[in-house]
């Protein structure tokens, strides 16, 4: 693995979170065209797509943090792989066969469909250096001019002019086979397109071989990749220290365990629920009128859900502090009991600390006294398909009111103190979905009304 700057690592990966979670520059289009779950990691130096008819559960998307490429952009280049590059065996052999020339055309064919399907411009491409000397056979030129063209038509740049002078000679013959590539819609055309445009196999001129990058994770080798991916993941994930985690737990404030919480908590968390394949399911009337037999919709396998829980640690939160310190003390008993999966993050005062589920530290005993803002330093600790749960007053400073409309549409929101009157009027000015929210005289009472609204 190369020696990446962890803290610049750490910086590049957490924005790009926050920018797919914020839907920047339109990425909410692509997201909502993968229709396969996947999983998404960080690498130091590799951006690849792996599908799951590979041997995963699920797709793997990963995305480059060390280089100079926007790591939305290769997130969108990858995505573009799991929507268009096509999943079959065929495929897979025109990959052994073509290698990194089959690489190259199948980029320029995804991100022409990324640009007119989605509308995605690739920003953060640059032109490659001429290099010295200059390319002149005529493999060589062709292959150069069809990474340029690549590049001019993805970020929407003309072609240098430096470029269009040392590629004249094969100019025609660069815009007739573009114009095929991208048109291309099968394997079968994609081999023929290869077969017509590079019937001998031309050597990969070295210095475009390192600007293409590897195919490995392709040729039985991604398993290593993510395997170092998850490592990364991992490095990045390891900043905060003891000491800055015990700066939150100061209060000396005691919690009474509570048996009726700890049960409510453990239905949020599945315990008890059955989660197998059910002979019956919910009457269908139409199809038993049809005289099919099966008129009774079956429940299907569902796992039990990675919960997410963001405190609010502002210091107005001290007056519903009580119910959530007892909450806390809940969550974390629960996890030690491998019942509950997933993790806290308490936000105050511009900053968001992550605590993965279960901890030694006494989170039951978090101190409310920052600020009021620091949401979107949450974000990127949030996993796509969490259930999250935040507990505020909604008391959100002004810089952080577009963070949490956007967690709107996947958490909700539990309020339990004295003041619900003025939380729901904060919740209707936030444009906060109704069915979202759960506010009560008490955090026990709101915890209740979000299992009725799950069915738990």
């Amino acid at each position: 693995m190369v020696n990446t700057d962890i803290r610049e690592a750490r910086q590049r990966w957490w924005e790009f979170l926050l920018s797919l979670s914020l839907n920047e520059r339109g990425v909410d289009r692509v997201k909502k065209a993968l229709s396969n779950q996947y999983d998404l990691l960080p690498h130091p130096q590799e951006s690849f797509w792996v599908p799951w008819e590979w041997g995963r559960k699920k797709d793997l998307i990963c995305v480059s943090v060390g280089g100079q490429e926007d790591p939305l952009d290769l997130y969108v280049h990858e995505a573009s792989h799991a929507k268009w590059t096509w999943r079959s065996e065929e495929c897979r052999k025109l990959l052994h066969r073509w290698g990194v020339l089959f690489n190259l055309a199948e980029d320029i064919r995804i991100e022409y469909l990324a640009l007119s399907e989605w509308g995605w411009v690739f920003q953060s491409w640059t032109f490659p250096e001429v290099p010295s000397p200059p390319p002149s056979q005529e493999d060589d030129l062709f292959l150069w001019g069809l990474y340029v063209s690549k590049v001019s038509a993805s970020t929407g740049r003309d072609i240098p002019e430096e470029w269009r002078d040392i590629l004249q000679p094969v100019w025609e013959k660069l815009r007739r086979a573009y114009g095929e590539l991208i048109l291309v819609k099968t394997e079968e055309e994609m081999d023929a397109w290869l077969r017509k445009y590079l019937p001998h196999l031309p050597a990969m001129p070295p210095s475009l071989s390192q600007l293409l990058g590897d195919v490995s994770p392709f040729n039985n080798d991604w398993e290593r990749k993510e395997e170092e991916g998850r490592r990364f993941l991992k490095e990045l994930s390891s900043e905060v220290g003891s000491e800055e985690r015990g700066e939150w737990f100061t209060s000396s404030a005691t919690v009474t365990p509570s048996p009726a919480l700890l049960s409510l908590l453990a239905r949020l968390a599945g315990e008890g629920v059955e989660r197998v394949n059910s002979l019956w399911g919910r009457y269908n009337p139409r199809r038993d009128m049809r005289g099919r037999e099966d008129c009774f919709r079956i429940s299907r396998t569902t796992p039990s859900p990675e919960v997410v829980f963001i405190v609010d640690t502002s210091g107005s939160m001290e007056g519903i502090a009580e119910g959530v310190r007892e909450l806390l003390w809940g969550i974390n008993t629960l996890s030690k009991k491998s019942t509950l999966k997933g993790k806290v993050i308490f936000v105050s005062g511009g900053r968001a600390l992550p605590v993965s589920l279960p901890t030694k530290l006494p989170i039951e005993r978090v101190a409310f006294n920052g600020g009021t803002n620091g949401y979107k330093n949450a974000l990127p600790h949030i996993p796509q398909d969490a259930l999250v749960v935040f507990l505020s007053d909604l008391l959100i400073d002004s810089s952080d009111r577009d963070v949490i409309r956007s967690l709107g549409v996947r958490a909700y929101f539990l309020y339990g103190g004295r003041e619900v009157s003025f939380v729901e009027k904060e919740a209707r000015e936030l444009g906060l979905p109704r069915q979202s929210c759960f506010f009560a005289p008490n955090v026990r009472e709101a915890l209740e009304r979000l299992l009725k609204a799950l069915g738990l």
